[in-house]
Protein backbone atom coordinates (compact mmCIF):
# COMPACT_ATOMS: atom_id res chain seq x y z
CA UNK A 1 0.00 0.00 0.00
CA UNK A 2 1.17 3.55 -0.10
CA UNK A 3 2.93 5.28 2.27
CA UNK A 4 0.84 7.80 4.68
CA UNK A 5 1.42 11.31 5.24
CA UNK A 6 2.08 10.79 9.05
CA UNK A 7 4.66 8.16 8.22
CA UNK A 8 6.64 10.47 5.61
CA UNK A 9 6.65 12.95 8.45
CA UNK A 10 8.11 10.80 11.26
CA UNK A 11 11.19 9.91 8.94
CA UNK A 12 11.43 13.65 8.02
CA UNK A 13 11.74 14.47 11.54
CA UNK A 14 13.96 11.28 12.24
CA UNK A 15 16.21 12.26 9.01
CA UNK A 16 16.14 16.44 9.70
CA UNK A 17 16.15 16.78 13.90
CA UNK A 18 17.34 20.06 15.33
CA UNK A 19 19.95 21.15 15.01
CA UNK A 20 20.43 21.96 18.90
CA UNK A 21 23.17 22.17 21.65
CA UNK A 22 21.90 19.81 24.70
CA UNK A 23 25.24 19.00 26.32
CA UNK A 24 27.69 20.85 28.11
CA UNK A 25 30.24 20.54 30.48
CA UNK A 26 30.81 22.12 34.10
CA UNK A 27 33.37 24.49 34.03
CA UNK A 28 34.41 23.17 37.45
CA UNK A 29 35.08 19.83 36.07
CA UNK A 30 35.61 19.97 32.38
CA UNK A 31 36.69 16.39 32.18
CA UNK A 32 33.74 14.86 34.25
CA UNK A 33 30.65 13.52 33.10
CA UNK A 34 28.39 16.23 30.86
CA UNK A 35 25.40 18.22 31.62
CA UNK A 36 22.27 17.37 29.50
CA UNK A 37 19.67 19.57 29.12
CA UNK A 38 15.96 18.12 29.20
CA UNK A 39 13.52 19.96 27.32
CA UNK A 40 10.97 22.51 29.67
CA UNK A 41 14.12 23.61 31.67
CA UNK A 42 16.08 26.02 29.90
CA UNK A 43 14.03 29.30 31.57
CA UNK A 44 14.56 27.20 35.30
CA UNK A 45 18.38 27.35 35.13
CA UNK A 46 19.50 29.99 32.76
CA UNK A 47 21.07 31.77 35.62
CA UNK A 48 22.95 28.80 36.76
CA UNK A 49 23.67 27.60 33.13
CA UNK A 50 25.37 30.67 32.44
CA UNK A 51 27.64 30.75 35.85
CA UNK A 52 28.55 26.91 36.00
CA UNK A 53 28.00 25.33 32.55
CA UNK A 54 30.32 25.90 28.88
CA UNK A 55 30.69 24.38 25.21
CA UNK A 56 32.18 20.85 25.77
CA UNK A 57 33.24 20.73 21.98
CA UNK A 58 36.64 20.25 21.92
CA UNK A 59 37.28 23.04 19.45
CA UNK A 60 35.21 25.62 20.62
CA UNK A 61 37.10 29.42 21.39
CA UNK A 62 33.96 31.16 22.93
CA UNK A 63 32.90 28.17 25.57
CA UNK A 64 30.28 30.66 27.68
CA UNK A 65 26.55 29.35 27.34
CA UNK A 66 22.96 30.58 27.86
CA UNK A 67 19.77 29.00 27.43
CA UNK A 68 17.30 29.48 25.10
CA UNK A 69 13.46 27.90 25.85
CA UNK A 70 11.73 27.41 22.67
CA UNK A 71 7.66 27.23 22.37
CA UNK A 72 7.08 24.94 19.20
CA UNK A 73 10.79 23.22 19.41
CA UNK A 74 13.13 21.69 21.90
CA UNK A 75 15.10 23.98 24.55
CA UNK A 76 18.63 24.15 23.96
CA UNK A 77 21.89 25.76 24.95
CA UNK A 78 22.95 28.71 22.85
CA UNK A 79 26.37 30.90 22.41
CA UNK A 80 26.47 34.42 22.32
CA UNK A 81 25.86 36.07 19.98
CA UNK A 82 29.19 35.57 16.82
CA UNK A 83 30.47 32.64 18.36
CA UNK A 84 29.49 29.14 18.06
CA UNK A 85 29.29 28.49 14.10
CA UNK A 86 30.28 24.55 14.90
CA UNK A 87 29.62 22.06 12.40
CA UNK A 88 26.98 19.88 12.26
CA UNK A 89 28.69 16.92 11.48
CA UNK A 90 31.17 17.31 14.66
CA UNK A 91 28.06 18.47 16.81
CA UNK A 92 25.52 15.55 16.24
CA UNK A 93 28.88 13.40 16.80
CA UNK A 94 30.09 14.78 20.13
CA UNK A 95 26.10 14.72 21.39
CA UNK A 96 25.56 11.28 20.11
CA UNK A 97 29.02 9.70 22.33
CA UNK A 98 27.60 11.86 24.75
CA UNK A 99 24.17 10.01 25.05
CA UNK A 100 25.69 6.97 24.29
CA UNK A 101 27.56 7.28 27.87
CA UNK A 102 24.98 9.02 29.58
CA UNK A 103 22.32 6.24 28.70
CA UNK A 104 24.37 2.99 29.54
CA UNK A 105 25.16 4.89 32.72
CA UNK A 106 21.34 5.69 33.81
CA UNK A 107 19.89 2.17 32.08
CA UNK A 108 22.78 0.11 33.64
CA UNK A 109 23.48 2.15 36.77
CA UNK A 110 27.64 1.39 37.25
CA UNK A 111 27.68 -3.00 35.76
CA UNK A 112 28.86 -1.61 32.40
CA UNK A 113 31.34 1.22 31.80
CA UNK A 114 30.80 3.97 29.07
CA UNK A 115 34.13 5.43 28.80
CA UNK A 116 34.68 7.97 25.46
CA UNK A 117 37.13 7.61 23.21
CA UNK A 118 39.26 5.09 24.30
CA UNK A 119 41.18 2.99 22.99
CA UNK A 120 41.67 -0.96 22.28
CA UNK A 121 43.88 -2.73 24.56
CA UNK A 122 46.47 -3.21 21.27
CA UNK A 123 45.96 0.69 21.20
CA UNK A 124 45.40 -0.36 17.45
CA UNK A 125 41.78 1.93 17.13
CA UNK A 126 40.15 4.36 19.54
CA UNK A 127 36.47 4.16 19.87
CA UNK A 128 34.31 6.80 20.09
CA UNK A 129 32.65 5.14 23.18
CA UNK A 130 34.22 1.74 24.94
CA UNK A 131 32.00 -0.46 26.72
CA UNK A 132 33.54 -2.51 29.64
CA UNK A 133 31.57 -5.61 31.12
CA UNK A 134 32.82 -6.65 34.55
CA UNK A 135 33.92 -9.83 32.84
CA UNK A 136 36.34 -7.57 30.89
CA UNK A 137 34.48 -8.11 27.81
CA UNK A 138 34.14 -4.59 25.30
CA UNK A 139 31.97 -3.28 23.01
CA UNK A 140 33.03 -0.58 20.70
CA UNK A 141 30.55 1.97 19.64
CA UNK A 142 31.34 3.73 16.80
CA UNK A 143 29.39 7.28 15.39
CA UNK A 144 29.61 7.54 12.28
CA UNK A 145 28.25 11.00 10.47
CA UNK A 146 31.50 11.77 8.46
CA UNK A 147 31.83 10.32 4.67
CA UNK A 148 32.80 6.80 5.12
CA UNK A 149 34.07 4.61 1.97
CA UNK A 150 33.60 0.97 2.11
CA UNK A 151 37.45 0.22 2.21
CA UNK A 152 37.66 1.92 5.29
CA UNK A 153 34.94 0.72 7.19
CA UNK A 154 36.06 -3.08 6.54
CA UNK A 155 39.64 -1.81 8.03
CA UNK A 156 38.15 -0.28 10.87
CA UNK A 157 35.49 -3.37 11.17
CA UNK A 158 37.52 -6.23 10.84
CA UNK A 159 40.30 -4.03 13.02
CA UNK A 160 37.88 -4.67 15.87
CA UNK A 161 37.09 -8.35 15.02
CA UNK A 162 40.51 -9.27 14.98
CA UNK A 163 40.63 -8.26 18.50
CA UNK A 164 37.99 -10.59 19.37
CA UNK A 165 35.76 -6.92 19.86
CA UNK A 166 31.96 -6.81 18.91
CA UNK A 167 32.05 -3.21 17.21
CA UNK A 168 28.18 -1.58 16.97
CA UNK A 169 27.82 1.00 14.03
CA UNK A 170 25.41 4.03 15.05
CA UNK A 171 25.23 6.06 11.44
CA UNK A 172 24.85 9.65 11.69
CA UNK A 173 20.56 10.53 10.99
CA UNK A 174 21.85 12.92 8.26
CA UNK A 175 22.80 12.38 4.58
CA UNK A 176 25.29 11.37 3.49
CA UNK A 177 24.84 7.93 5.87
CA UNK A 178 20.48 8.11 5.67
CA UNK A 179 18.60 9.30 2.41
CA UNK A 180 15.00 8.46 1.78
CA UNK A 181 14.31 6.02 -0.94
CA UNK A 182 12.73 7.86 -4.16
CA UNK A 183 9.95 6.40 -6.32
CA UNK A 184 8.95 3.89 -3.78
CA UNK A 185 5.11 3.21 -3.70
CA UNK A 186 4.83 0.54 -0.95
CA UNK A 187 5.02 0.49 2.73
CA UNK A 188 5.62 -2.12 5.33
CA UNK A 189 2.93 -2.11 8.45
CA UNK A 190 4.57 -0.15 11.30
CA UNK A 191 7.48 1.73 9.27
CA UNK A 192 8.62 5.19 9.31
CA UNK A 193 9.01 5.62 5.55
CA UNK A 194 11.87 3.72 2.81
CA UNK A 195 15.85 4.32 3.41
CA UNK A 196 17.98 3.84 0.23
CA UNK A 197 20.61 1.61 0.79
CA UNK A 198 23.88 2.60 -0.54
CA UNK A 199 27.34 0.86 -0.73
CA UNK A 200 28.36 1.28 2.17
CA UNK A 201 25.35 -0.31 4.00
CA UNK A 202 25.11 -2.82 1.12
CA UNK A 203 29.21 -3.95 2.21
CA UNK A 204 27.90 -3.62 6.18
CA UNK A 205 24.64 -6.38 4.83
CA UNK A 206 26.88 -8.47 3.06
CA UNK A 207 28.95 -9.18 6.22
CA UNK A 208 26.26 -9.59 8.32
CA UNK A 209 26.79 -6.39 10.50
CA UNK A 210 22.94 -5.24 11.78
CA UNK A 211 22.15 -1.75 10.13
CA UNK A 212 21.43 1.68 13.14
CA UNK A 213 21.23 5.00 12.99
CA UNK A 214 20.64 7.24 15.93
CA UNK A 215 19.52 10.77 16.21
CA UNK A 216 21.05 12.36 19.62
CA UNK A 217 18.75 15.43 19.94
CA UNK A 218 15.66 13.04 19.84
CA UNK A 219 17.46 10.26 21.74
CA UNK A 220 16.28 7.75 18.66
CA UNK A 221 17.85 4.47 16.72
CA UNK A 222 16.55 3.63 13.72
CA UNK A 223 16.43 -0.03 12.25
CA UNK A 224 15.80 -1.25 9.16
CA UNK A 225 13.99 -4.44 7.72
CA UNK A 226 12.61 -5.72 4.33
CA UNK A 227 9.88 -7.54 3.86
CA UNK A 228 8.90 -10.92 2.06
CA UNK A 229 7.53 -13.99 1.77
CA UNK A 230 7.92 -17.40 2.75
CA UNK A 231 7.38 -19.07 -0.72
CA UNK A 232 10.55 -19.11 -2.63
CA UNK A 233 10.59 -21.01 -5.79
CA UNK A 234 13.72 -21.73 -8.25
CA UNK A 235 11.58 -22.81 -10.97
CA UNK A 236 10.67 -20.19 -13.68
CA UNK A 237 6.84 -21.47 -13.41
CA UNK A 238 5.55 -22.89 -10.32
CA UNK A 239 2.71 -24.40 -9.35
CA UNK A 240 2.47 -24.30 -5.75
CA UNK A 241 0.53 -20.94 -4.83
CA UNK A 242 2.17 -18.20 -2.44
CA UNK A 243 1.14 -17.28 0.83
CA UNK A 244 -0.47 -14.03 1.41
CA UNK A 245 1.27 -13.05 4.63
CA UNK A 246 4.61 -10.79 4.12
CA UNK A 247 7.41 -11.10 6.60
CA UNK A 248 9.55 -8.32 8.42
CA UNK A 249 12.79 -9.53 8.47
CA UNK A 250 16.30 -8.19 9.10
CA UNK A 251 17.76 -7.37 5.64
CA UNK A 252 21.15 -9.00 6.34
CA UNK A 253 19.06 -12.52 6.58
CA UNK A 254 18.46 -11.87 3.00
CA UNK A 255 21.85 -10.07 1.95
CA UNK A 256 22.12 -11.67 -1.42
CA UNK A 257 18.97 -10.41 -3.11
CA UNK A 258 18.43 -7.21 -1.04
CA UNK A 259 16.63 -4.48 -2.70
CA UNK A 260 17.80 -1.17 -2.91
CA UNK A 261 15.85 -0.05 0.07
CA UNK A 262 14.60 -1.01 3.24
CA UNK A 263 12.02 0.05 5.63
CA UNK A 264 12.93 2.33 8.51
CA UNK A 265 11.45 1.58 11.92
CA UNK A 266 12.75 4.27 14.83
CA UNK A 267 12.96 3.31 18.82
CA UNK A 268 13.39 5.30 21.77
CA UNK A 269 16.71 4.86 22.88
CA UNK A 270 15.66 4.18 26.06
CA UNK A 271 14.38 1.22 25.11
CA UNK A 272 17.24 -0.57 23.48
CA UNK A 273 19.37 -2.61 25.32
CA UNK A 274 22.97 -3.81 25.12
CA UNK A 275 25.07 -6.75 25.37
CA UNK A 276 28.52 -7.93 25.03
CA UNK A 277 27.00 -9.52 21.54
CA UNK A 278 25.67 -6.48 20.10
CA UNK A 279 23.12 -3.87 20.18
CA UNK A 280 19.19 -4.62 20.23
CA UNK A 281 16.45 -2.49 20.00
CA UNK A 282 12.37 -3.24 20.03
CA UNK A 283 12.34 -3.43 16.44
CA UNK A 284 15.18 -5.77 16.40
CA UNK A 285 13.60 -7.84 18.71
CA UNK A 286 10.19 -7.80 17.15
CA UNK A 287 12.17 -8.80 13.96
CA UNK A 288 13.91 -11.84 15.14
CA UNK A 289 10.77 -13.17 16.42
CA UNK A 290 8.73 -12.59 13.53
CA UNK A 291 11.99 -13.58 11.58
CA UNK A 292 11.64 -17.36 14.06
CA UNK A 293 8.00 -17.74 12.13
CA UNK A 294 9.72 -17.01 8.76
CA UNK A 295 12.16 -20.02 8.49
CA UNK A 296 9.23 -22.14 10.21
CA UNK A 297 6.83 -21.20 7.24
CA UNK A 298 9.82 -21.36 4.79
CA UNK A 299 10.33 -24.81 5.95
CA UNK A 300 6.74 -25.85 5.29
CA UNK A 301 6.66 -24.10 1.92
CA UNK A 302 10.19 -25.96 1.04
CA UNK A 303 8.24 -29.44 2.71
CA UNK A 304 5.31 -28.75 0.36
CA UNK A 305 6.97 -27.75 -2.44
CA UNK A 306 9.49 -31.02 -2.15
CA UNK A 307 5.70 -32.70 -2.02
CA UNK A 308 4.84 -31.47 -5.44
CA UNK A 309 7.84 -31.62 -6.63
CA UNK A 310 7.84 -35.45 -6.12
CA UNK A 311 4.49 -35.57 -7.14
CA UNK A 312 5.33 -34.25 -10.05
CA UNK A 313 8.18 -36.29 -10.83
CA UNK A 314 5.68 -39.24 -10.49
CA UNK A 315 3.35 -38.36 -12.33
CA UNK A 316 6.02 -37.37 -15.43
CA UNK A 317 7.01 -40.87 -14.46
CA UNK A 318 4.08 -42.09 -15.11
CA UNK A 319 3.34 -40.32 -18.07
CA UNK A 320 6.69 -42.06 -19.71
CA UNK A 321 5.59 -45.42 -18.82
CA UNK A 322 2.63 -44.73 -19.94
CA UNK A 323 3.78 -43.08 -23.42
CA UNK A 324 6.49 -46.07 -23.46
CA UNK A 325 3.60 -48.55 -23.30
CA UNK A 326 1.58 -47.08 -26.27
CA UNK A 327 4.36 -46.65 -28.44
CA UNK A 328 5.16 -50.36 -28.35
CA UNK A 329 1.71 -51.29 -28.63
CA UNK A 330 1.33 -49.27 -31.68
CA UNK A 331 4.39 -50.90 -32.73
CA UNK A 332 3.39 -54.01 -32.15
CA UNK A 333 -0.06 -53.18 -34.06
CA UNK A 334 2.13 -51.72 -36.92
CA UNK A 335 4.28 -55.01 -37.05
CA UNK A 336 0.71 -57.20 -36.82
CA UNK A 337 -0.16 -54.57 -40.13
CA UNK A 338 2.47 -55.39 -42.21
CA UNK A 339 2.84 -58.99 -41.27
CA UNK A 340 -0.85 -58.87 -42.54
CA UNK A 341 -0.22 -57.33 -45.77
CA UNK A 342 2.69 -59.35 -46.39
CA UNK A 343 0.46 -62.17 -45.99
CA UNK A 344 -2.43 -60.74 -48.27
CA UNK A 345 0.21 -59.85 -50.91
CA UNK A 346 1.99 -63.30 -50.71
CA UNK A 347 -2.14 -65.07 -51.17
CA UNK A 348 -2.62 -62.39 -54.40
CA UNK A 349 0.96 -63.43 -55.51
CA UNK A 350 0.15 -67.06 -55.00
CA UNK A 351 -3.39 -67.47 -56.19
CA UNK A 352 -3.67 -64.37 -58.94
CA UNK A 353 -4.50 -66.61 -61.81
CA UNK A 354 -7.09 -68.83 -59.23
CA UNK A 355 -8.72 -65.67 -58.97
CA UNK A 356 -8.31 -63.91 -61.88
CA UNK A 357 -10.09 -67.35 -63.67
CA UNK A 358 -12.63 -66.88 -59.82
CA UNK A 359 -13.77 -63.30 -61.50
CA UNK A 360 -14.38 -64.31 -65.30
CA UNK A 361 -16.62 -66.99 -64.01
CA UNK A 362 -18.63 -64.59 -61.25
CA UNK A 363 -21.74 -63.48 -62.08
CA UNK A 364 -20.94 -59.78 -61.82
CA UNK A 365 -17.85 -60.63 -64.35
CA UNK A 366 -21.22 -61.81 -66.56
CA UNK A 367 -23.33 -58.90 -66.10
CA UNK A 368 -20.48 -56.32 -66.65
CA UNK A 369 -19.60 -57.60 -70.51
CA UNK A 370 -23.65 -58.26 -70.86
CA UNK A 371 -24.02 -54.77 -69.84
CA UNK A 372 -20.89 -53.05 -71.38
CA UNK A 373 -19.96 -55.27 -73.47
CA UNK A 374 -16.11 -55.19 -71.67
CA UNK A 375 -14.55 -54.45 -68.82
CA UNK A 376 -14.46 -50.41 -68.10
CA UNK A 377 -11.32 -49.03 -67.07
CA UNK A 378 -12.53 -47.65 -64.21
CA UNK A 379 -13.09 -51.21 -62.83
CA UNK A 380 -9.82 -52.32 -63.85
CA UNK A 381 -7.70 -49.95 -62.07
CA UNK A 382 -5.64 -51.01 -59.51
CA UNK A 383 -5.20 -48.92 -56.48
CA UNK A 384 -2.54 -48.36 -54.01
CA UNK A 385 -4.87 -49.04 -50.96
CA UNK A 386 -6.44 -52.06 -52.62
CA UNK A 387 -4.82 -54.58 -50.44
CA UNK A 388 -7.24 -53.45 -47.58
CA UNK A 389 -9.94 -56.20 -49.53
CA UNK A 390 -8.47 -59.98 -49.72
CA UNK A 391 -9.46 -60.69 -53.07
CA UNK A 392 -9.48 -60.06 -56.51
CA UNK A 393 -8.80 -55.73 -57.33
CA UNK A 394 -11.29 -56.08 -60.27
CA UNK A 395 -13.32 -58.27 -59.06
CA UNK A 396 -14.88 -56.91 -55.46
CA UNK A 397 -14.18 -53.14 -57.32
CA UNK A 398 -17.10 -54.27 -60.21
CA UNK A 399 -18.87 -55.54 -57.02
CA UNK A 400 -19.55 -52.57 -55.26
CA UNK A 401 -20.13 -51.33 -59.07
CA UNK A 402 -22.95 -53.25 -60.36
CA UNK A 403 -24.30 -53.53 -56.51
CA UNK A 404 -24.74 -49.24 -56.17
CA UNK A 405 -24.37 -47.69 -59.41
CA UNK A 406 -25.39 -49.81 -62.24
CA UNK A 407 -28.45 -49.12 -63.74
CA UNK A 408 -29.40 -47.21 -60.46
CA UNK A 409 -31.12 -43.82 -60.52
CA UNK A 410 -29.28 -40.57 -60.04
CA UNK A 411 -29.59 -38.98 -56.93
CA UNK A 412 -29.13 -42.82 -55.13
CA UNK A 413 -27.25 -42.47 -52.26
CA UNK A 414 -25.23 -45.01 -50.38
CA UNK A 415 -22.35 -45.55 -48.09
CA UNK A 416 -19.04 -47.26 -47.25
CA UNK A 417 -20.84 -49.44 -44.82
CA UNK A 418 -23.05 -50.60 -47.45
CA UNK A 419 -20.07 -51.43 -49.37
CA UNK A 420 -18.67 -53.79 -46.69
CA UNK A 421 -21.86 -55.54 -46.66
CA UNK A 422 -21.77 -56.31 -49.81
CA UNK A 423 -18.30 -57.20 -49.83
CA UNK A 424 -18.85 -59.53 -46.66
CA UNK A 425 -22.24 -61.43 -48.86
CA UNK A 426 -20.07 -62.32 -51.46
CA UNK A 427 -17.15 -63.65 -49.82
CA UNK A 428 -14.55 -61.35 -49.82
CA UNK A 429 -12.40 -61.11 -46.39
CA UNK A 430 -12.19 -57.17 -45.48
CA UNK A 431 -8.60 -56.12 -43.62
CA UNK A 432 -8.73 -56.87 -39.70
CA UNK A 433 -7.56 -52.88 -39.43
CA UNK A 434 -9.97 -50.81 -39.80
CA UNK A 435 -8.06 -47.44 -41.33
CA UNK A 436 -6.70 -50.40 -44.08
CA UNK A 437 -10.09 -51.60 -45.28
CA UNK A 438 -11.44 -48.07 -44.95
CA UNK A 439 -8.73 -46.41 -47.25
CA UNK A 440 -9.03 -49.29 -50.40
CA UNK A 441 -13.03 -48.51 -50.33
CA UNK A 442 -13.20 -44.57 -50.05
CA UNK A 443 -10.17 -44.66 -52.12
CA UNK A 444 -12.49 -46.40 -54.98
CA UNK A 445 -15.39 -44.14 -54.91
CA UNK A 446 -12.98 -41.27 -54.49
CA UNK A 447 -12.09 -42.95 -58.03
CA UNK A 448 -15.33 -43.21 -59.51
CA UNK A 449 -15.93 -39.68 -58.50
CA UNK A 450 -13.27 -38.63 -60.46
CA UNK A 451 -14.75 -40.43 -63.27
CA UNK A 452 -17.94 -38.77 -62.72
CA UNK A 453 -19.81 -41.87 -61.69
CA UNK A 454 -20.14 -39.97 -58.24
CA UNK A 455 -20.66 -37.28 -56.16
CA UNK A 456 -18.84 -37.94 -53.11
CA UNK A 457 -19.59 -36.18 -49.53
CA UNK A 458 -16.76 -35.92 -47.18
CA UNK A 459 -17.47 -35.90 -43.18
CA UNK A 460 -16.77 -32.65 -41.83
CA UNK A 461 -16.90 -34.11 -38.19
CA UNK A 462 -14.43 -37.08 -39.04
CA UNK A 463 -12.09 -35.37 -41.32
CA UNK A 464 -10.87 -38.16 -44.58
CA UNK A 465 -14.35 -40.33 -43.71
CA UNK A 466 -16.95 -40.06 -46.46
CA UNK A 467 -20.48 -39.19 -45.02
CA UNK A 468 -22.42 -41.23 -48.39
CA UNK A 469 -21.44 -41.04 -52.04
CA UNK A 470 -24.49 -39.97 -54.45
CA UNK A 471 -25.11 -41.84 -58.06
CA UNK A 472 -24.67 -39.84 -61.19
CA UNK A 473 -24.76 -42.71 -63.30
CA UNK A 474 -22.97 -45.83 -64.70
CA UNK A 475 -20.34 -46.08 -67.27
CA UNK A 476 -23.12 -46.07 -70.08
CA UNK A 477 -25.58 -42.83 -68.41
CA UNK A 478 -22.52 -40.92 -66.76
CA UNK A 479 -21.58 -39.09 -69.91
CA UNK A 480 -24.94 -38.20 -71.35
CA UNK A 481 -25.60 -36.93 -67.45
CA UNK A 482 -22.78 -35.25 -67.14
CA UNK A 483 -24.02 -33.07 -70.54
CA UNK A 484 -27.27 -32.69 -69.26
CA UNK A 485 -25.73 -31.38 -66.01
CA UNK A 486 -23.49 -29.40 -67.91
CA UNK A 487 -26.26 -28.01 -70.07
CA UNK A 488 -28.62 -27.55 -67.21
CA UNK A 489 -25.69 -24.95 -65.59
CA UNK A 490 -25.28 -23.60 -68.55
CA UNK A 491 -28.50 -22.34 -68.64
CA UNK A 492 -29.12 -21.16 -65.07
CA UNK A 493 -25.43 -19.03 -65.78
CA UNK A 494 -27.14 -17.91 -68.64
CA UNK A 495 -30.71 -16.97 -66.53
CA UNK A 496 -28.38 -15.28 -64.37
CA UNK A 497 -26.54 -13.18 -66.69
CA UNK A 498 -29.83 -12.01 -68.33
CA UNK A 499 -30.88 -11.02 -65.48
CA UNK A 500 -28.14 -8.96 -64.32
CA UNK A 501 -27.99 -7.12 -67.74
CA UNK A 502 -32.04 -6.27 -67.72
CA UNK A 503 -30.94 -5.39 -64.18
CA UNK A 504 -28.01 -2.89 -65.41
CA UNK A 505 -30.05 -1.94 -67.88
CA UNK A 506 -32.88 -0.74 -66.02
CA UNK A 507 -30.34 1.69 -63.36
CA UNK A 508 -29.02 3.13 -66.78
CA UNK A 509 -32.54 3.82 -67.74
CA UNK A 510 -32.82 5.18 -64.23
CA UNK A 511 -30.12 7.30 -64.71
CA UNK A 512 -30.34 8.89 -67.59
CA UNK A 513 -34.27 10.02 -66.82
CA UNK A 514 -33.04 11.84 -63.51
CA UNK A 515 -29.77 13.36 -65.58
CA UNK A 516 -32.55 14.38 -68.03
CA UNK A 517 -34.97 15.74 -65.53
CA UNK A 518 -32.22 17.67 -63.24
CA UNK A 519 -30.65 19.31 -66.63
CA UNK A 520 -34.11 20.78 -67.45
CA UNK A 521 -34.90 21.99 -63.89
CA UNK A 522 -31.51 23.75 -64.54
CA UNK A 523 -33.09 25.13 -67.32
CA UNK A 524 -35.81 26.35 -66.02
CA UNK A 525 -33.84 27.75 -62.77
CA UNK A 526 -31.94 29.72 -65.31
CA UNK A 527 -34.51 31.15 -67.27
CA UNK A 528 -36.57 32.43 -63.71
CA UNK A 529 -33.13 34.14 -62.88
CA UNK A 530 -33.12 35.88 -66.27
CA UNK A 531 -37.35 36.98 -65.49
CA UNK A 532 -38.33 35.30 -68.69
CA UNK A 533 -40.46 32.95 -66.92
CA UNK A 534 -42.09 31.38 -63.68
CA UNK A 535 -40.58 28.70 -62.22
CA UNK A 536 -43.26 25.94 -63.57
CA UNK A 537 -44.77 23.48 -61.23
CA UNK A 538 -45.00 20.06 -61.45
CA UNK A 539 -47.27 18.59 -64.62
CA UNK A 540 -49.37 14.96 -63.52
CA UNK A 541 -48.98 14.23 -67.38
CA UNK A 542 -46.62 11.00 -67.58
CA UNK A 543 -43.14 11.39 -68.88
CA UNK A 544 -43.66 7.96 -70.40
CA UNK A 545 -46.40 6.23 -72.61
CA UNK A 546 -46.47 3.20 -70.03
CA UNK A 547 -47.36 5.78 -67.14
CA UNK A 548 -50.64 7.12 -68.16
CA UNK A 549 -53.00 8.21 -65.13
CA UNK A 550 -56.14 6.53 -64.69
CA UNK A 551 -58.87 7.95 -62.63
CA UNK A 552 -61.00 6.40 -59.30
CA UNK A 553 -63.90 8.20 -58.11
CA UNK A 554 -62.40 11.59 -59.56
CA UNK A 555 -58.45 11.65 -58.33
CA UNK A 556 -55.60 11.05 -60.80
CA UNK A 557 -53.63 8.01 -60.18
CA UNK A 558 -50.34 6.90 -62.13
CA UNK A 559 -49.60 3.40 -62.71
CA UNK A 560 -45.98 4.16 -63.61
CA UNK A 561 -43.19 6.77 -62.45
CA UNK A 562 -42.78 9.42 -64.25
CA UNK A 563 -39.06 9.99 -63.44
CA UNK A 564 -38.13 6.47 -64.06
CA UNK A 565 -41.23 4.48 -65.49
CA UNK A 566 -41.20 1.95 -62.89
CA UNK A 567 -44.56 1.07 -61.73
CA UNK A 568 -45.63 2.43 -58.72
CA UNK A 569 -47.21 0.44 -55.49
CA UNK A 570 -51.20 1.25 -54.82
CA UNK A 571 -49.77 3.91 -51.91
CA UNK A 572 -47.62 6.07 -54.74
CA UNK A 573 -50.08 5.96 -57.44
CA UNK A 574 -51.56 9.73 -56.23
CA UNK A 575 -47.89 11.05 -55.76
CA UNK A 576 -46.80 9.13 -59.53
CA UNK A 577 -43.06 9.02 -58.02
CA UNK A 578 -41.03 6.21 -55.92
CA UNK A 579 -39.52 8.27 -53.02
CA UNK A 580 -36.18 9.12 -54.41
CA UNK A 581 -37.38 9.95 -58.27
CA UNK A 582 -39.70 13.18 -57.11
CA UNK A 583 -38.52 16.08 -58.60
CA UNK A 584 -37.21 18.86 -57.07
CA UNK A 585 -39.20 22.19 -56.66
Amino acid sequence: MRGTAHERSALAQFQNGEERLVYARHKAAPGGPLYYLHDGTAAEIRTWAKEHLECFMPTCDARELTTVARSTRRDGFSHRRGAGGHAKEGLFHQQAKALISRWVKEKYAGAVVAQPEQATRSKERRADVMLTWPDGRQVAIEVQYAPLTVAQWKARHESYTEQGLTCVWLLGHIPPHLREARNVRCTSRGSAGAVAFGALHQAMLAAQVPLFWINPIEEQVGTVWIDTDAHECEETFCDWPSDDRMFQIPPQERAESLHSFGFFGIDVLAECEITPDGMQTPTTRRLRAEHAEYLTARKADFDAQAGIREERQRREAQARHEADARQRVAAARIERLLEEDRNVREFLAKYANALDGRWKLSGTYARIIAEHGFVPAVLSTELPNDIGVRGHATHWHALIYEAHILGRPDGQKFTVADCYRTLSRNGFTLHSDGLRRSSAVIDYLKHLAESDLLYVKMSRPRPGQIEYARVYGDCNTATENKRLRDVAKAEREAQQAEREQRSAERQAEIRRRREALALKERQAAREVNRGTTALPTPSPTPKVSSSAPHTETGAVKYTNCLTCGMSLADVLMKRGYHFGCEPRR
